[in-house]
């Protein structure tokens, strides 16, 4: 898995304070991914679905959501995201801060 966290980090994709990538956080079988894009979450996405595909690993988008944080509610610009093919179920949260 170190791999993947590599390659996502080199991708150019997700989060990062400075130089430091905070796009992807791992703890056991657990993924999470952080972008300030959808574009950029999709693509990380689609990182990961290729590794899985090398690796023979399984990510099981029946236990995955896309989660949306933002505060423009007029915006309606939420696609949705995919990964293996299969659409995710997206939650949008809107705050006002």
């Amino acid at each position: 898995m170190d791999e993947l966290i590599h390659s996502l980090s080199l991708s150019g994709y997700g989060c990062f304070v400075g130089k430091t990538f905070f796009g992807c956080i791992m703890y056991a079988d657990d993924l999470l991914l952080l972008s300030p894009s959808q574009h950029g979450l999709q693509a990380m996405l689609d990182i990961c679905s290729v590794y899985a595909d090398c690796h023979n690993l399984v990510f099981n988008p029946t236990k995955t959501t896309c989660s949306v944080v933002g505060r423009n509610r007029l915006s309606g610009k939420v696609s949705q995201c995919h990964l293996l093919m299969l659409h995710l179920v997206t939650v949008v949260i809107w705050c006002d801060l």
